[in-house]
């Protein structure tokens, strides 16, 4: 089982992994089988060899059962960036154009109705205005309706948004387990998941809300500890407040590694946005009309999709590990079985 190199998926499963006979779900000591995004419940050797007898110290009752310890060593700091840049890297030209074909489009529309006469970008330009003007009281009229035609679209971007990171989480999490899944089938096994994302997410954003009567500090404690929650949401098909509760969980004992990725996190993404928004602003400008707003948004609708996959791929790594530490998941036998044939 040391052959299997967790999350390096350009490598085979190891010689011999294949004989080894699928015996039923995966059980981790706690919450049941692990599940792949999109193929459903992947396989473990957690069950007792035939002849043997029921795996565990006993009778029910009599202890805990007996978790053999997991063939895949966990993952330190600077490995789960490096893993999760290199998987990044070697997907971007399959990943990058599905996230900008279910992204941008709703971006370029929102850029659209906002530049309409009488829409949002006309008001703020004319509130501008008169709030330079000595002596002048801020007029609000008309802010109801320019943004009556915004907020859909706002709340259908969030949607989208919620989509591509649930479809990069289904794609990464196959790609380490050595499922070479279509993205097709990523997309479609996250339909049904957006109502349960878009849970964690409201919950999230309440709980960053309670962390923001605490200042900063509240902030980073509350994303720290529900960093993965959508992973668990994705990759465990579990409902809104059970994925909180698992990532809270999940992140208890090991909260400062994990605080010190989700903050290295947003600078990389900050850094690897920064040049497409840079651009994109330099040239909104040069350009007159709705054509600079279209350019500029389409610039940092890139730079965003460019950094939301590298985030998501630091972020299942960190969940995968999470479970490997403290479930001890085996995930080379998992991906040996998975690959084996019929």
């Amino acid at each position: 089982m040391s052959g299997y190199r967790f999350g390096v998926t350009d490598q085979p499963p190891p010689d011999g992994f294949p004989e080894q006979p699928a015996q039923g779900p995966v059980q981790d000591p706690v919450q049941g089988p692990l599940q792949s995004p999109v193929q459903g419940p992947m396989q473990s050797p957690m069950q007792s060899p035939q002849g043997y007898g029921p795996v565990g110290y006993g009778p029910q009752g009599y202890g805990p059962p007996y978790v053999p310890p997991s063939g895949t060593p966990p993952l330190d700091f600077g490995e789960v960036l490096d893993r999760g840049f290199r998987l990044w890297w070697k997907t971007i030209r399959t990943t990058l154009p599905w996230l900008l074909a279910i992204v941008l489009p709703t971006q370029i529309f929102a850029v659209w109705v906002a530049s309409r006469p009488g829409g949002f970008q006309e008001w703020s330009e004319n509130f501008q205005k008169q709030s330079q003007q000595p002596g002048a009281t801020p007029d609000f009229s008309g802010l109801n309706s320019a943004l009556g035609s915004l907020l859909p679209l706002l709340l259908l971007g969030l949607l989208t948004n919620l989509f591509a990171q649930g479809m990069l989480t289904a794609f990464y999490t196959d790609r380490i387990l050595l499922r070479n899944t279509p993205i097709r089938d990523c997309m479609r096994s996250i339909i049904g998941r957006l109502l349960p994302l878009a849970g964690v997410a409201l919950l999230s954003g309440l709980a960053g809300m309670l962390g923001l009567l605490m200042c900063c500090i509240g902030i980073l404690f509350f994303m720290t500890r529900l960093a993965v929650a959508s992973q668990v949401c994705v990759v465990e098909r579990a409902g809104p407040s059970q994925s909180l509760k698992r990532s809270w969980d999940l992140t208890e004992k090991r909260f400062w590694p994990m605080l010190g990725l989700v903050i290295v996190t947003a600078v990389i993404a900050q850094i690897v946005n920064l040049p497409f928004s840079t651009l994109g602003t330099a040239l909104g400008k040069a350009i007159p009309g709705i054509g600079g707003n279209v350019v500029n948004v389409a610039l940092t609708t890139v730079g965003s999709a460019l950094a939301t996959g590298l985030g998501a791929a630091f972020m299942v790594f960190a969940y995968l590990d999470l479970r490997v530490r403290f479930e001890r998941l085996d995930l080379g036998l998992i991906a040996a079985q998975a690959n084996a044939p019929a």
